[in-house]
């Protein structure tokens, strides 16, 4: 059987999943750019390939839900 992992934002301080038809904040993608830097080996050079990588997977992926 597969499986799909889907990912829904949740407010943190009201425990509300947060609305699905927002973009993705500056942190939000600029934490993720940065994990991806870091998951890579920290490759000098890179960061526009990290920025816009995280900024894809947070509008394709993290706003989907069943």
């Amino acid at each position: 059987m597969k499986t799909e992992t889907r990912f829904v934002l949740v407010d943190a301080d009201t425990g509300v999943e947060a609305g699905l038809n927002r973009s993705p904040t500056h942190e939000e993608i600029s934490e993720l750019a940065h994990g991806i830097h870091c998951e890579e080996g920290c490759p000098s050079g890179r960061a526009d390939e990290h920025w816009f990588a995280a900024e894809g997977f947070l509008n394709r992926e993290m706003f989907i839900c069943d």
